[in-house]
């Protein structure tokens, strides 16, 4: 399966799947705000359901109107582009009116064909290339991704706290301990149940149900 392809879908996690795969599916939507395609001949970018460089938020269209366009056999962008109408400076696109689209999506469509416009998307020679838009290069990286995960999860009034907490003169295991504390990852029954595992929890003290 193609990268974008994977990434099109609509993930839905199961019961039994692993913590790891968990978390690799919860972090999909912060991926996909960066993984986007610079368009060059349109022949991989999906109409309405894939994203391009300066797309703003009408990348994407409803189902219905996706589903008549495929009836129809149009599916991606090179087949929406106007050749004859184009300039050097500007990409023409195809209207609702040459789409046959019905009445009630030319609205929809008009969106989608204004954010093209703004967007100064042309269709050129050579294959449509897939980039990390938030990378000034495009390029993705190990450490750009976790940058993304962590500026989206990271609880603003505990990060100075956790800046400082690496600084301690003390055992590496105690700040280790201590930061588990601060961002509630001890192992309780309460944590452990959230990561689908199944009791009894009982506390090694007292022997009662605990969490």
């Amino acid at each position: 399966m193609h990268l974008m392809d994977w990434f099109r879908q609509q993930h839905n996690p199961g019961r039994n799947i692993s913590n790891i795969w968990k978390v690799v599916l919860q972090s999909l939507p912060l991926l996909r705000e960066g993984i986007t395609w610079r368009i060059r001949n349109g022949n991989s970018v999906r109409i309405g359901v894939d994203p391009w460089v300066g797309y703003g938020i009408s990348h994407r269209l409803s189902e219905d109107l996706i589903t008549h366009l495929h009836n129809r056999g149009i599916t991606h962008m090179n087949q929406i582009g106007e050749s004859a109408n184009s300039t050097f400076l500007q990409q023409a696109w195809a209207t609702h009116r040459v789409l046959e689209i019905p009445a009630q999506w030319q609205n929809e469509w008009q969106a989608y064909f204004d954010a093209l416009t703004q967007a100064h998307v042309r269709l050129t020679e050579g294959p449509d290339e897939i980039i990390w838009a938030i990378a000034n290069h495009g390029l993705y990286s190990p450490g750009l991704g976790y940058l993304k995960l962590m500026d989206a999860f990271k609880p603003p009034t505990i990060l100075p706290i956790w800046r400082d907490l690496w600084k301690l003169d003390a055992d590496p295991r105690t700040r280790l301990l201590m930061w588990n504390i601060l961002f509630d990852k001890i192992p309780t029954g309460t944590n452990l149940k959230k990561r689908s595992f199944h009791g009894p929890f009982r506390c090694h003290l007292c022997c009662s149900e605990s969490g």
